[in-house]
């Protein structure tokens, strides 16, 4: 009976830790900012300009070592050769008062990735959720390392 038992509560665990989620992997490839969910008060811009502005515009490559913004108006906007993709809790580093106007999207985030290059955070986070990937444009306010989510980018692959 004991035998049994503890087969039972062995079998369960095994179950248990294989419906536990695995962090999602970086999507690697090519990428067009579809649409803009969002964008900080603060800025002049509202989320309906943003995506007229980039869509079909702008794209993103993300590769395992690589990242690079492109517009096709301007040309490489942004470009990091030795990119990392460091995985970081959801609401790290972020300003409270910027988590209130996008709680709604990060609860559905599985996974934030930061880039960082040469030990430097870039500016991007990649935010995976089940309905998609999200590019994060973030800005850091002064010396104090607080960081706000300035726009927030849906990725759709090309």
């Amino acid at each position: 009976m004991k035998k049994a038992l503890a087969v039972v509560i062995v079998a369960f665990l095994l179950f248990l830790v294989g419906c536990t989620a695995q962090p999602a992997e970086v999507p690697y490839g090519s990428f067009d900012l579809s649409e803009c969910v969002h964008v900080h008060p603060l800025s002049s811009a509202t989320k309906e300009y943003l995506t007229e502005q980039n869509h079909g515009i702008v794209s993103v490559e993300l590769a395992n070592t690589e990242m690079k913004v492109e517009s096709a108006v301007a040309g490489i906007t942004d470009q990091f050769a030795s990119v990392v993709y460091v995985s970081v809790p959801l609401s790290e580093g972020l300003d409270a008062f910027s988590l209130g106007f996008v709680e709604d999207f990060l609860g559905e985030v599985q996974v934030r990735y930061d880039l960082v290059e040469d030990g430097e955070f870039t500016g991007y986070s990649l935010f995976l959720r089940e309905d998609g990937i999200y590019l994060g444009e973030i800005h850091t306010l002064g010396d104090n390392e607080t960081q706000i989510i300035w726009a927030l980018y849906e990725l759709s692959a090309l």
